[in-house]
């Protein structure tokens, strides 16, 4: 057998769609990849392994970094177990550090096992709430200032500029372009009866916050036929009051059976304002996973609050060239990574070392979990301040 990684052809996209969608079990029909952004495996000139990448950017506290957004990977049934998906993943690190052109990778993971045994590491976690509109019930009420309003479909540009400033100074979420807007929060809705709805919190004029949802008809097995259901799709605020604005607006939905909200940041601060959080029946799961390519490159794409000096040693078995000891070095003018002979801190996986950059976790719960060695734990307090973050990760996102 004959096994190569090379791009599609725009003649193979159809081949290409073809194999994603069954080797995920999903319709693939309204993809807008370009053939250019395809990393596929191939058997005897046949695809048998799918693997695309979105150009995404991602907001790394403060800082703006082009990140891959790796997408549509499967391998059809029949071909697995050969190590098909190992090569190609191994083909796509080598190319982003021969090019230097991308530094860290980014997915969604249908199961998160997969790619952890390739130096992926869960950076973000989301949580899901399904309340009804009756509970939402704050435990310390305050006045509200402002008001809501529905945004026309030609109003984005208040939508953007709210979202903008809501990530700025935050980790993993995506700078949104035209094209992410339109294919994922503004996408509408196919199914019967459902509506996309936009309404912005303002003040004097000033937008300060907005929720996007989907609004319909129960689901199966409701306990009442009579009324709806709400799916957030996006909610963005810049102040306290926009933030319970918007839940308020939510609460005077009588009709509605549930209130869902599928991809809610760790630290949302709802739980702590309600008078009986626990009827939110929140969930947690892992989110996004990223893997660092290049670990001298990646580190200084995201902000730092801190000054320090930190060294490391990284093992990594797929991308060699991270393994070694390391410096980082931060300090007003910016931050660098060098190798160096200094002791190490720490001894880490790449994929701890991720998490540790996104602060998902940081050294002394790493220490904690097995997931570092730390000769001297003493050293992690300089480690836990200076990979801090205002915010812990998230991303509102898929892709």
């Amino acid at each position: 057998m004959v096994f190569e990684v090379k791009m599609v052809k725009a003649e193979e996209m159809k081949q290409f769609l073809k194999v994603a969608g069954t080797a995920l079990m999903f319709s693939s029909e309204n993809t807008k990849l370009e053939p250019e952004w395809t990393l596929c495996g191939f058997e005897n000139g046949k695809i048998v392994t799918s693997y695309a990448y979105w150009p995404l950017f991602v907001y790394l506290n403060g800082k703006e970094a082009a990140v891959p957004g790796v997408t549509m990977v499967g391998t059809l049934p029949a071909y697995r177990a050969y190590g098909y998906l190992r090569k190609v993943i191994t083909h796509h690190c080598n190319l982003l550090h021969e090019q230097q052109n991308g530094p860290i990778t980014e997915l969604h993971a249908s199961r998160a096992a997969i790619y952890q045994r390739f130096g992926y590491g869960i950076v973000t976690g989301a949580m899901t709430y399904k309340v009804e509109p009756r509970y939402i019930e704050f435990a310390c009420p305050q006045a509200i200032p402002g008001r809501l309003r529905d945004l026309e479909d030609s109003e984005t540009d208040v939508l953007d500029k709210v979202y903008t400033a809501f990530t700025a100074n935050k980790m993993g979420y995506l700078h949104r372009f035209k094209l992410t807007w339109d294919l994922g929060t503004l996408f509408a809705p196919t199914a019967p009866g459902m509506s996309l709805n936009k309404v912005v919190y303002e003040e004097k004029g000033n937008p300060l916050g907005y929720v996007i949802y989907t609004m319909g008809p129960p689901g199966p097995g409701a306990a009442n036929l009579q009324n709806g259901q709400i799916f957030i799709r996006d909610l963005a605020w810049l102040t306290p009051a926009a933030y319970r604005g918007i839940w308020a607006h939510f609460a005077n939905n009588n009709l509605i059976e549930d209130i869902t909200w599928g991809r809610v940041p760790v630290d949302d601060p709802l739980p702590y304002l309600l008078l009986e959080p626990r009827m939110l029946r929140a969930t947690l799961r892992d989110d996004v996973l990223a893997r660092l390519v290049d670990v001298d490159k990646a580190l200084p794409l995201r902000g730092y609050q801190e000054t320090g000096e930190l060294t490391f040693k990284v093992i990594d078995d797929l991308c060699p060239w991270n393994t070694g000891a390391w410096k980082l070095e931060v300090d007003k003018q910016g931050s660098r990574v060098t190798k160096t002979r200094l002791s190490p801190q720490i001894t880490l996986p790449v994929n701890t070392l991720a998490m540790l950059f996104y602060n998902q976790i940081n050294a002394t719960q790493a220490l904690r979990m097995g997931r570092l060695d730390a000769p001297k734990p003493e050293a992690l307090k300089d480690w836990d301040r200076i990979m801090s973050t205002p915010y812990k990760p998230a991303c509102s996102d898929g892709f």
